[in-house]
């Protein structure tokens, strides 16, 4: 593959990250002035969500499932990002390090 000369590959790389500090007003435009004004929705327990859901005729078992399965995911990786993230033995180790 052929190298590039670096005035080049200078100028490719400054197109690159000058594109990211653009504008994009479309984006910026899709949502409503009402909609950027509008508190966050109020967080419901799942069994609620279910129940309205049921009521007004558009849950049925599979949705109740994937909603349940998708639940215990989220419960599984929050309780994996509470984990430490160094185990005991490097953190000893990191410590009789900072105490030298």
């Amino acid at each position: 593959m052929p190298r590039l000369p670096r005035p080049a590959l200078l100028a490719s790389a400054l197109v690159a990250v000058l594109s990211g500090c653009a504008q994009f007003p479309e984006v910026e435009a899709a949502m409503s002035p009402e909609a950027a004004r509008a508190d966050y929705p109020a967080l419901m327990p799942i069994d609620d969500v279910l129940a309205r859901a049921a009521e007004d005729g558009i849950a049925g078992p599979d949705l109740e499932a994937s909603l349940q399965e998708r639940a215990a995911r989220l419960r599984a990786r929050a309780a994996a990002l509470r984990a430490p993230v160094v185990d005991a033995e490097t953190g000893a180790r990191l410590r009789s390090g900072i105490e030298d």
